[in-house]
């Protein structure tokens, strides 16, 4: 059960991770629209890099949750145990 759970909180960290990093990309292009104030673009800039940060969080931690549900997954199938 462990391993499903690490392998689950897993993936939605990943889906977070890609979500934030679209959202990411998003704020870039619009803040590159010459028609903006500078505080706009600014404002934009700043969400921008806040958004970025939140995508390599949950993609690094989703990344190291899923490996590490996998790997009590397969363990506990090579020892015969439950996880």
């Amino acid at each position: 059960v462990l391993g499903l759970i690490l392998a689950g909180v897993g993936v939605a960290l990943l889906a977070g991770g890609i979500t934030f990093g679209v959202l990411s990309e998003s704020d870039v292009a619009a803040a590159r629209d010459r028609r903006l104030t500078v505080s706009d673009a600014f404002a934009l800039w700043t969400s921008s890099n806040e958004r970025a940060l939140l995508a390599n969080l949950g993609l690094v931690g989703g990344g190291a949750l899923s490996a590490g549900g996998l790997a009590v997954l397969l363990i506990s199938a090579l020892t015969g145990s439950k996880p």
